[in-house]
């Protein structure tokens, strides 16, 4: 496969370090989504870290994909936000992705106590308002993912001064990619 050069990797420059946060790791969409963003990031030459409670299902198969470090915390969600500063300095994460709803504020919380300030990315799937508190907490301290024109709509609804830094990025297929080629088409 000829791929063009990731906009990620920067030549002679250290790779990009992500951490990204998910507290349930137990099937699922998302669960699903984080996985497969794990791979295609090591595939661009990121050093990924995914964080994961110590009993969660798909903890086996976290650690089975190629080149993936997976630490777990056995402690309860409720604690993860006073366990993440430490993950954050010793992984020298670059950014912190949480994809769950409920990982926004370990995410949130884990940097800033960090003292590292890397930057915070969370995606949102879903299409309910953000309850204010939040909403007041991501627009200084993350950018956010919308993986939908409804979901971008649903965010600008809960946000009329536009204080989020949102950004739309479809979940789905990259077509130039796959396209089929003639070469492909004549097998």
């Amino acid at each position: 496969m000829n791929r063009a050069p990731s906009p990620l990797s920067s030549g002679g420059e250290p790779p990009l370090r992500v951490l990204i946060v998910n507290s349930l790791l137990s099937g699922g969409g998302t669960d699903t989504q984080t996985l497969s963003l794990c791979q295609a990031l090591r595939g661009e030459g990121c050093e990924v870290t995914l964080v994961a409670p110590t009993r969660a299902r798909w903890l086996a198969a976290a650690r089975a994909l190629p080149g993936l470090r997976v630490l777990d915390i056995a402690a309860k969600r409720i604690f993860w936000a006073f366990r993440l500063p430490g993950l954050i300095r010793r992984t020298q994460a670059d950014i912190v992705h949480a994809h769950h709803g409920r990982d926004y504020w370990i995410a949130i919380v884990g940097n800033l106590l960090s003292g590292r300030r890397a930057a915070v990315v969370v995606t949102r799937h879903l299409i309910t308002p953000l309850r204010e508190k939040t909403r007041r907490y991501l627009a200084p301290n993350a950018s956010l993912i919308a993986v939908s024109d409804a979901t971008v709509n649903a965010l600008r609804a809960c946000d009329p001064q536009r204080t989020l830094d949102i950004h739309r990025v479809h979940c789905g297929i990259d077509t130039d990619f796959f396209r089929a080629r003639p070469e492909r088409r004549a097998q």
